[in-house]
This record gives structure tokens, sequence and C-alpha cells, in this order.
């Protein structure tokens, strides 16, 4: 009976591990989601701007009539100029934006790796170290948790002291930790 308490507390235990696992990736999504969304208002915003500044030179066109010239090498010509150097329109000119670029920033973009469609949502060594914890079972040592993550100790404390002050995990001892 006894030898089936603790298998049935240990599916326990990977189940809960398990929900989280689920709760992470469902956490990360929305977040890819959110981050997408301002990706793409941020680009119509650049799409309307652009169209907006191209209006702008058509009309000063019109008004002028004519192109000054400029200094530059490979510069547009004055009307008059041989015909067989072009002067494209304004709506041939096409605004670039670097594929790299975000509307939110260098922080959001390093914050969502690029990741393809095949592959599952990774899990952090956050969560392996969580999910080592609840799977231990009543508790686990810091030297227990090296040996089974092959983390250096400096990371693991880094990373213990960081779940331990969300509320997810505990001391019942020194450098002997359970889950909440």
């Amino acid at each position: 009976m006894k030898e089936f308490e603790d298998f049935a507390k240990a599916i326990s235990i990977g189940m809960k591990a398990l929900a989280k696992m689920i709760e992470t990736a469902a956490d990360q999504l929305q977040d890819r989601v959110k981050f997408e969304t301002e990706k793409d208002k941020a680009q119509e915003t650049r799409t309307s701007r652009a169209k907006k500044a191209e209006a702008g030179r058509n009309v000063k066109k019109e008004k002028t009539g004519v192109r000054k010239r400029s200094k530059k090498k490979g510069a547009r010509q004055t009307p008059g100029a041989s015909s067989s150097e072009k002067i494209p329109a304004a709506g041939d000119r096409k605004e670039t934006i670097p594929e790299n670029s975000t509307a939110a920033g260098p922080l959001a973009e390093s914050a969502f790796k690029a990741e393809t469609e095949n592959t599952p949502p990774r899990i952090t060594n956050t969560a392996s170290v969580l999910m080592h914890i609840q799977a231990a079972g009543e508790s686990i040592t810091i030297d227990e948790l090296q040996k089974k993550t092959g983390f250096e100790k400096k990371k693991l404390h880094n990373i213990i002291h960081r779940l331990k002050s969300t509320g997810k995990i505990r001391n019942t001892e020194k450098a002997v930790y359970t889950a909440q």
C-alpha cells in the first residue's frame, strides 16, 4: 500500500509540473501574440506615415514644377536631362525597414527568440529547476539539483533565489528546498 501511495504522489507531482509547464507555455504564447499585434500596428503606422509623406512630396512637386538638382553622385536630374537617366516617381520608392527591427525595441526582440512552428516551446532553466524540485517529492538538496540539472552552483543559487522570491519554493533547512 505504501508503494502505491508513493507512486500516486510521484504521478501527482509530475502532473503538477506538467501543468506549470503548460501554463508557462500559454503565457509565452499570449506574450508572443501581444508582441506580434503591436508589431503589426507599428508597421501600419509606418506605412501610413510613408503615404502621407509621399502625398506631401507630390503636392510640393506640383507647386514648384521643377526639381532642384543635387550635387550627390547618382542624384536626380532636372527636367530636360538625358532620356537615358530616369527620375523615379515618388510612388516607385519603397520604405525600407530592416527585417530585425521591431516596434517594441531591442528588449522585446530579445525576449522572443526566433522559433519555428515545428519546435515546442522552450523550457526555461528556472522551470527546469522547479520541475526537479517538484518531482523530488519531500525535499531536495542543492547538490542533488546540481547533479540532475548540470548547472553550476552560482546559477542554481540565482534560480533558487528567484523561485523563493516568487513563492514557488521554500527552504526546509539550509540548502534543502521543497515546492510550495
